[in-house]
């Protein structure tokens, strides 16, 4: 089949589907098949969860509808950012049975790793604070023009939340303070930003960053971010930090944080 033909029948499913029994009569597409038009993948689960690949440039990005099959609903989206040699992955745990249905876009780190990947090859640990920031720096760019592109692509309701957690908690962070105009809440988990990316003035507009840490944090020491708060705050920026109990891990208590937050940052959207 020529790629002229099955654009030109996609076309026509979806035109099909647009059409309501009130319009001559004829049926509207049941919402999965319209999802499995679109090239979306169901998964299994009681929450509806659709998910297909994409590329922007040289991002690949993972995007994922969560909570309804109407994957063409104009939905809040959430821009989730994974740490070091991880990589996008369909969401569960805390990201489901939230308070709205949402769009989810997890970008793929640039940087290959041995476990997977990342945004840069410098950790917190290797104590290479001007070459991380220069990395994480270089990232903000092309993650803002992605979200730019698919605001436009997809129907999105509001500007995006955006989400990460540790060195993609980095990069959510620097995401943050270098463009609060792109964002409409900012949630950094288990995350640090070195200081040469430490703003010097207050936000153009306001941005609410939320992040948690746990106290016994072997891989990102607290006292590292509670002074980046600390700074932040001192600056004119709408940061709070919320410490909890456990080492460097997704643990309950930093689940149930994200689950509270991304529920806080959807009914702002959708309320």
């Amino acid at each position: 089949m020529s790629v002229i033909l099955r654009a030109w029948l996609l076309g026509s499913l979806l035109a099909v589907a647009a059409v309501g029994s009130g319009c001559g009569g004829a049926p509207t597409l049941a919402a999965d098949v319209r999802a499995r038009a679109l090239g979306f993948e169901a998964h299994a689960g009681a929450v509806p969860r659709w998910s297909r690949w994409g590329r922007v440039g040289d991002l690949r990005f993972l995007e994922v509808v969560v909570g309804t099959d109407e994957v063409d609903a104009t939905l809040p989206m959430v821009l989730a950012l994974h740490g070091f040699a991880d990589g996008p992955r369909v969401p569960d745990g805390p990201y489901l049975g939230r308070a709205r249905p949402y769009r989810m876009v997890l970008p793929e780190g640039p940087v290959e790793v041995a476990a997977g990947r990342a945004w840069s090859a410098w950790r917190v640990r290797d104590e290479r604070p001007d070459e991380l920031a220069h990395d994480l720096d270089a990232q903000v760019a092309p993650l803002v023009e992605l979200v730019e592109i698919l605001r436009i692509a997809r129907p999105t309701r509001g500007r995006p939340v955006l989400l990460g957690y540790s060195q993609g908690g980095h990069l959510a962070l620097t995401l943050a303070v270098r463009s609060p105009r792109t964002f409409a809440r900012a949630i950094p988990m288990a995350a640090w930003l070195p200081p040469a990316l430490l703003p010097a003035a207050p936000p153009e507009v306001p941005l609410p960053i939320r992040g948690v840490h746990a106290r016994d944090d072997e891989r990102v020491p607290l006292a590292l971010t509670e002074a980046v708060y600390g700074a932040l705050a001192e600056r004119g920026w709408d940061a709070r930090l919320e410490i909890v109990p456990g080492p460097h891990a997704p643990t309950a208590a930093i689940d149930a944080f994200a689950a509270r937050e991304l529920d806080v940052a959807l009914l702002a959207l959708d309320p």
